[in-house]
This record gives structure tokens, C-alpha cells and sequence, in this order.
């Protein structure tokens, strides 16, 4: 997606010169000024997602070393020993996302 957003830039550049009514070429502006916006609000997602990746697995690595130093407490799995901390129905999706992560 993030890459049609540049061509359709461009096409609405080249439509605001094609066209002569000032009208067309305000609502020409106005969806150019949209996409620009948008491919702006993409970036910074895109952004936020490879920052929330790198905490998720320095968190990981943080797991499995404390899992490894703590022999005491016998699981399956070194991650299985933080599983509490999602113990709230209420955060679901950072489950979620940690389990994606550990499954992985």
C-alpha cells in the first residue's frame, strides 16, 4: 500500500494540471494533501511496529535468561514462567502478541 500512495500523488499532480476548473483542482489538492498525510501516518506506524519488535525481543532474550538463571521453578518452556504477568482478562492483545512472539 505504502507504495501506491507516491504514484497516486503523482497522478493527482498531473490531474490538477489537466484540469481548468478551479473547483476540481481544490478537491485535487485536498485528496493529494490526504495521501501525503497518510503515507506520513504509515511511516510513523511503520516505525512504532519495528520499535515494538525490537522491545518485544529484547524482552524475549530477557526471559529466557532469567528463566535459565532460576532453574527453580521447572517448566516446559523458560517463557512458560511468565505467563503470569498476563494473567489480566484485560490484556488480551499483549498476550496475544507475546504468545505470537514466543510461538514464533
Amino acid at each position: 500500500m505504502s507504495s501506491d500512495i507516491p504514484s497516486l500523488i503523482n497522478e493527482c499532480d498531473a490531474l490538477t494540471f489537466k484540469l481548468g476548473e478551479a473547483a476540481d483542482r481544490a478537491r485535487i489538492r485536498r485528496v493529494r494533501h490526504g495521501l501525503r498525510r497518510l503515507q506520513q501516518e504509515h511511516t510513523h506506524l511503520q516505525n512504532e511496529l519495528t520499535q515494538a519488535r525490537a522491545r518485544c525481543e529484547s524482552l524475549q532474550t530477557q526471559v529466557m535468561q532469567l528463566a535459565q538463571e532460576s532453574p527453580s521453578r521447572p517448566a516446559e518452556e523458560p517463557w512458560e514462567n511468565v505467563l503470569f504477568i498476563f494473567d489480566d482478562e484485560d490484556d488480551d492483545e499483549g498476550f496475544e502478541a507475546f504468545w505470537s512472539l514466543m510461538s514464533s
